[in-house]
């Protein structure tokens, strides 16, 4: 199902979505529990993973819709997927780590969900990546801010 490359990110190329016995709705291994926020491009969902019992934040999207968005001279799903290469990078102890993308070229949806973590409710925006990127040299310094993973 899915590999880790040079990075700590799981890349999975098959989705499964079903209902169990309980009527709970799940993404391959993650229960989901409930919708904890929802941005511009997609839904945060908070689940639980079956194999670890880890809490973990999904974020979901449509790529059709993601295709039909437009960016500047790019659509949103390639600023989604720039998004994601970026966040296969970093490292670092204020920024929620993207433990998995769950991307199958036969299905409509793109799933990126969050690393374990107290904070299962945080939110991402591309900005505060570039800021820690590239920060400015009239800002105090970031390295104590508590950032979010999803938007």
């Amino acid at each position: 199902r899915g590999e880790r490359s040079g990075s700590v990110t799981k890349d999975t190329r098959t989705v499964s979505r079903w209902r169990d016995a309980d009527g709970n709705k799940l993404v391959n291994e993650y229960v989901i529990i409930k919708t904890v926020g929802s941005g511009s491009y997609g839904k945060v969902k908070l689940c639980i993973n079956t194999e670890n019992n880890e809490f973990y934040a999904i974020k979901a999207f449509h790529k059709s819709v993601l295709r039909k968005r437009r960016a500047g001279f790019r659509n949103a799903l390639q600023d989604v997927m720039q998004e994601i290469a970026i966040m296969k990078k970093l490292r670092h102890p204020n920024i929620v780590q993207l433990f998995e993308v769950i991307n199958d070229p036969d299905d409509e949806r793109l799933y990126m969900g969050s690393s374990p973590s107290p904070l299962p409710f945080l939110c991402f925006s591309f900005s505060v990546l570039l800021l820690l990127l590239f920060p400015p040299r009239n800002i105090p310094s970031l390295t104590n801010t508590r950032f979010c993973l999803f938007h």
